[in-house]
């Protein structure tokens, strides 16, 4: 299909409709968009720029499409200096209708690698759905002048009139992949094949092949997080979630393999974080390196990789404490004995963290207090569960039942455990699971009952051998 071309586009528009349908400006003085460049910090993409030297400015279809001349062309805020505004036209729902104060914005952005990318700017992400001027152009023409209100019916006309644009390819993909999954996933390899630099076609087809395949799918997720450069180009960019991150984990046989591909990502491909779903991103890499780490027994390793995650998302220009990274680093704390430097951790949370996040704290704390047979012990556990639900509820039940048995109360322990066993099942979380086996293998000991502690213990290996 040959691909889009705006002006041509634009000449056929005209040639339909009478004069005061659609008003054109003269195109723009070459100079004129020289100046516009310096001013933006950026040039302009080759099509738009072509279309302002042929017409500066449009209002179409009695002003329900305006393209700004280059005078009224600006950055879309301080914060997002790169997004720039350049076209007007109706909020969803009012195709048809005159501009109002709620109208749409589009916006292009640079792409990181030389191109540029188009799409809806809703003042905080650029939704981006072309990677032309002139795609955008044709297909914002298509749908406005076939007047279609209903989102899927505008969707269709803009992939008919740029099929072969990859952001339109992955839009087009998720249409189909409740009914069509096999063609979603020809569409989304033909995006990947195009654009191998494109985060969110990568991450879609893992998405499109995990039902099916989820080996495969994870291969897809890794080219993505392997293609993610933070900050990310422009707002709204794809990035993997931390499930998909977690899930990477499976597909090294060998953890050093794992953790070097989570450390070069951190220290490779993230300069700044901005936002906080790039923060979520660094913290799911960072805590998929120091959890492989743990797994082998390296808790000091560990503890190294946990604070230097903390250190690097606190000296980002995102400006937050990253409350579950400073948690995870005061559990390792205690698992080394270092309960001071655990205790310093906790005292900023409880003082500094949010309320969701300080009954963990309290939960840690509780652990410190056990460990060290402290007598107020049973009240931090009081009021770790006050505020715990699901898993993190059970861990502080077990724990509770651990208390019980040190201080030989075996009855109370049972109690706990049974409460814990309970939610366990609800939550069906294999090493919570083994924990109260564990758990219920010390009260048969401080019962006396030996060869039931031996049987509970076997069942506790076996459960975390599962996992």
């Amino acid at each position: 299909m040959p691909a889009p071309d705006a002006i041509a586009a634009l000449d056929r528009v005209l040639a339909r409709y009478r004069r005061d349908v659609n008003t054109l400006a003269p195109g723009a003085p070459a100079d004129a968009l020289t100046s516009l460049e310096g001013h933006l910090g950026v040039a302009l993409p080759a099509g738009y720029r072509r279309f302002l030297l042929h017409t500066n400015g449009a209002s179409l279809f009695r002003g329900t499409l305006r393209l700004r001349a280059a005078s009224d062309v600006a950055p879309a805020s301080a914060a997002h200096p790169s997004v720039v505004l350049f076209a007007d036209g109706p909020a969803p729902g009012q195709l048809g209708a005159p501009l109002t104060p709620a109208t749409q914005t589009w916006a292009f952005a640079p792409d990181g690698i030389g191109g540029h990318v188009f799409g809806k700017w809703d003042g905080a992400n650029l939704a981006a759905s072309h990677t032309s001027f002139d795609g955008w152009f044709v297909g914002e023409l298509a749908v406005t002048d076939g007047r279609q209100l209903r989102p899927e019916d505008a969707d269709r006309l803009r992939f008919d009139a740029d099929p072969d644009d990859p952001f339109q390819r992955v839009a087009q993909a998720a249409r189909l992949r409740a009914t069509q999954p096999a063609e979603a996933v020809n569409l989304l390899r033909a995006a990947t094949r195009q654009a191998p630099h494109l985060v969110a076609a990568w991450i879609a087809l893992g998405d499109a092949l995990a039902p099916t395949d989820r080996g495969a799918a994870r291969q897809a997720w890794l080219v993505a997080l392997r293609a993610i450069r933070l900050p990310v180009p422009w707002p709204g960019a794809g990035l993997l979630d931390a499930e998909a991150v977690r899930s990477l984990a499976l597909i090294f046989p060998n953890p050093d393999e794992l953790e070097r591909e989570m450390e070069r990502f951190l220290t490779e491909r993230v300069t700044d974080v901005l936002d906080d779903r790039e923060a979520e991103l660094v913290e799911a890499v960072g805590r998929v390196r120091a959890r492989s780490l743990l797994n082998r027994g390296r808790r000091r390793a560990a503890r190294d990789a946990i604070a230097d995650l903390l250190a690097r998302l606190r000296g980002t220009r995102w400006g937050k404490v990253p409350w579950d990274v400073v948690i995870e680093l005061a559990e390792v704390e205690v698992d080394l004995g270092a309960h001071d430097e655990a205790e310093m951790l906790l005292r900023r949370l409880r003082r500094d963290g949010p309320a969701d996040r300080k009954a963990l704290g309290q939960l840690v704390l509780a652990r410190v207090a056990v460990n060290r047979q402290e007598p107020w012990a049973e009240e931090i556990l009081a009021e770790a569960l006050a505020g715990l639900t699901g898993e993190d509820r059970v861990r502080a039940l077990v724990l509770a039942a651990e208390r019980a048995v040190r201080v030989d109360r075996p009855d109370v322990a049972a109690s706990h455990l049974d409460a814990a066993r309970r939610e366990a099942n609800q939550v069906a979380h294999r090493p919570t699971l083994a924990r109260i086996a564990l758990g219920d293998a010390e009260v048969a000991r401080a019962r006396g009952d030996k060869e039931r502690a031996r049987a509970l213990l076997k069942q506790a290996l076996a459960t975390l051998g599962d996992v």
